[in-house]
């Protein structure tokens, strides 16, 4: 993808992603959970078009098309790729860990 810019959707936000690693999770709820692991992503609660900043390692979350809460996340070491993977397992865990979705 350009590394300049691009843009992730989800049912409660949008992700303007600048060149960084971060992991998206879209809950069970339809809520969303960035969390930044190097760079920076700007995050829109689409309905309120409520905008914020969210800098490496830190995290947010947007629990409706509203609202942009900050919330704490413990980012594991190795956070694996594999999509179907929890958050915090890894591709070494041993088997399917049922789907989190990121």
């Amino acid at each position: 993808m350009n590394k300049a810019a691009y843009r992730v959707e989800t049912p409660t936000a949008l992700i303007g992603v600048r060149g960084t690693d971060l992991i998206v999770i879209v809950n069970d709820d339809q809520s969303t959970t960035v969390i930044v692991l190097r760079g920076s992503v700007e995050v829109i609660a689409k309905q309120s078009q409520q905008s914020k900043l969210v800098s490496k390692s830190t995290s947010v979350l947007i629990y409706s098309a509203w609202n942009i809460d900050d919330i704490d996340y413990a980012v594991p070491p190795d956070p694996g790729l594999d999509t179907g993977l929890n958050p915090g397992a890894t591709a070494n865990d041993g088997g399917e860990q049922g789907g989190g979705g990121h």
